[in-house]
This record gives structure tokens, C-alpha cells and sequence, in this order.
């Protein structure tokens, strides 16, 4: 894989947004003693209506994740180091740190080859490496920098 494609994909990778957490267990088993009517304070609460009202996680058959890209080879665990740069806050880290950031999401994407993310990669680093995918360019650089001015200084009323 070309060193900017690689780049280009690590940075889409690292730049989306995390993915919203999955109720656990406890939340789940909390369940109100009281009929949710009784109380309007509760009503207004969003984060146990969210709770309870939330769609199932979807599930992708074996013919859509085919549909999606071939299977990524198994990856070995994610590292302490790894796992503490995902915790980390992107705002705080350096240009060296955000780029182990997005390399560790990706391995994080890759730790379950049957999601739909993990083959959208998979895809993409075939399709990179048989020079399937048009290298982006970007417009040639300028000797000198680009100062527009008017012509004429704008007139006050």
C-alpha cells in the first residue's frame, strides 16, 4: 500500500467519530419499579428513555458482509499502549500520538473481521494495492504565496 494512501486512510479513520457506547448489562437490567406515566421528571430524562427505547444492535448476514468485502486475515490483540492512546483525548495529543490514535482504531475495527467496518477496510487495502483506487492529488504548489488585494480601496459611504 502507498505511503499516502495508507495516510489518507489512517486519517479518515482517526477523524470519525467515535462510536456511541452500547448499553451494558446494569443498564439493562435496571428496569423502573413504576409505570414510566407516573412520574413526568422521569419522562424528561433522556438517557433512560434512550435506554429503553433504543433499536437492537443490527446484525449482517453472511451474503450482505460478502456484499460488503472479503474477510481481513485474523490481528492479534490490541496492546496496553493502544489501548491507552483509544482513551486518550484527541485534543491532547500530539501529530505523532493522533497518528498512533488512528492506527490503533484501525486495528480496533480489524479485532472483529466479520463487522462491516473491518471489510470496508479490507476492501480498500485490495483495491489500493491492485492500483483499483485514483491517488488524490492536490494542486502544485506556488513559488510565492497568493496575496490578492483590489485594485482600488473600497470608498466609505
Amino acid at each position: 500500500m502507498q505511503p499516502r494512501a495508507l495516510a489518507g486512510l489512517l486519517l479518515v479513520l482517526a477523524c470519525s467519530p467515535p462510536a456511541a457506547p452500547q448499553p451494558g448489562p446494569e443498564k439493562a437490567a435496571a428496569a423502573p419499579s413504576e409505570p414510566p406515566a407516573a412520574t413526568p421528571a422521569k419522562q424528561a430524562d433522556p438517557a433512560a428513555t434512550d435506554a429503553r427505547t433504543a433499536p437492537p444492535k443490527r446484525t449482517f448476514t453472511a451474503e450482505e458482509l460478502d456484499k460488503i468485502g472479503p474477510r481481513p486475515a485474523p490481528v492479534p490483540p490490541l496492546t496496553q499502549e493502544e489501548i491507552d492512546i483509544l482513551a486518550a483525548d484527541p485534543a491532547a495529543l500530539s501529530k505523532e500520538d493522533r497518528v498512533k490514535q488512528a492506527y490503533a482504531r484501525r486495528r480496533q475495527a480489524l479485532q472483529n473481521p466479520d463487522s462491516p467496518t473491518a471489510r470496508r477496510i479490507e476492501r480498500l487495502r485490495i483495491q489500493m494495492k491492485n492500483g483499483e483506487l485514483p491517488i488524490p492529488t492536490l494542486p502544485p504548489r506556488r513559488e510565492e504565496p497568493i496575496m490578492s488585494l483590489p485594485d482600488e480601496p473600497a470608498k466609505a459611504p
